[in-house]
């Protein structure tokens, strides 16, 4: 009897191994399901870690940010940081990789909330012979801490800068605004108080310029002066006084209009070309072919467009094509490149699968651009 029950419990022990071993594991992901980029990130501004930093790391495909997917393929924060450079490893799945496609790192570091560094330059990564390892990122400030307020013995007049007509200013704008000792005959001791407002982006512009009461001579006049500078050419003064403070001047808020004393630049380049397709099919009457120039170095899911152009009734392929844009506002060591779409009754037919660069970094700015068929 002792001999059948070992048997039978030999027997329920292997059934149970049995059960065991038959039960499905999933195995763990494939050394090909996934890639990585990796390398450090840095700024050469001499300014402290806070303990509230973090490092934005997204992988982005800066042209085609499309309906189906969003345009950045693989994200990463790092927190907490001490001190830079910063070594990163960002993972993404090589299915989400697109061999025609040119894929790049975006580096953002926030303080608290205020992002306060970003890459301005293209780090392409991943494709088309751009390295996965190694990248070295260099990040420039995109923010100030705000200025202390003035010390209480200081005070502020106030006021706006316009023209008779909206400005549509380039880059390399300065306005300036000076609180100036009109009796004063030493110019170097004249001014007293001084606003300069880089690129503006507000229309009228608005001032604040800080002064000394102290130092404010009520025997004498003081008016404002304002000037618009581009480049290093002054293109904007006020031709009429503005008296401020003493005998009678205003105290605060002056209206302060500029008068062209110089012609702005050149406010037009363009990108031209062709753009076909291989396909042997007739373009529809109502065909529209839209060309972009976008700056592919600061990617948004709108896409930064510098220049575009829009294409009616454009016969047969090849279509030329003649894209404007402000020369100012091209930065070398930003990346540009012509995305091209053909649209016919309200849908997309075709569209570059491959990106064009122009302009900056030695391309070329006639460039013959092909779409391929959207399916």
């Amino acid at each position: 009897m002792s001999l059948l029950r070992t048997l039978f419990t030999l027997a329920l022990i292997g059934s149970a191994l049995a059960g065991c071993t038959s039960v499905s594991q999933t195995p763990p992901p494939s050394e090909d399901t996934f890639g990585t980029v990796s390398g450090t990130v840095t700024y050469y501004e001499k300014i402290a870690m806070p303990a509230d930093a973090v490092l934005n790391l997204k992988i982005v495909d800066p042209l085609y940010s499309s309906d189906e997917k969003p345009m950045w393929i693989a994200e990463k924060n790092i927190t907490p940081l001490t001190q830079v450079p910063i070594s990163f490893e960002i993972q993404y799945k090589k299915a989400d990789i697109n061999p025609d496609h040119t894929y790049a790192i975006q580096a953002r570091l926030f303080f608290g909330n205020e992002l306060r560094f970003k890459n301005n330059s293209t780090y392409k990564v991943i494709t088309q012979g751009n390295p996965s390892s190694n990248v070295n990122i260099v990040m420039q400030m995109v923010s100030t801490p705000p200025p202390p307020p003035p010390p209480a013995n200081r005070a502020a007049i106030t006021g706006i800068v316009v023209y008779q007509k909206k400005i549509n200013f380039l880059l390399n704008t300065v306005v300036d605004v000076k609180l100036v000792n009109a009796s004063q005959k030493d110019s170097s001791k004249a001014i007293s108080g001084e606003q300069a407002i880089v690129n503006p982006t507000e229309w009228p512009i608005p001032f604040k310029v800080d002064y000394d009461p102290a130092a404010i001579d009520r025997n004498s006049a003081y008016v404002l002066q304002a000037s618009i500078t581009v480049g290093n050419t002054v293109h904007f003064l006020n031709n009429s006084a503005y008296p401020v403070l003493t005998q009678g001047g205003a105290n605060d808020y002056v209206e302060v209009t500029v008068e062209p004393v110089a012609p702005l630049p050149i406010k037009t380049a363009s990108v031209t070309g062709t753009v076909t397709y291989h396909q042997e099919i007739a373009l529809a009457p109502e065909a529209v072919v839209v060309m972009e120039l976008i700056d592919v170095s600061e990617p948004n899911p709108a896409g930064t467009t510098i220049g575009k152009q829009t294409i009616t009734s454009p016969g047969l392929v090849p279509v030329s094509f003649d894209v404007k844009y402000a020369p100012l506002v091209i930065h070398p060591s930003h990346t540009y490149a012509i995305q091209a779409r053909i649209i016919v009754g309200g849908q997309l037919k075709f569209k570059n699968a491959v990106p064009y660069e122009v302009i900056t970094q030695n391309n070329p700015a006639t460039i013959d651009v092909v779409v391929d068929m959207v399916r």
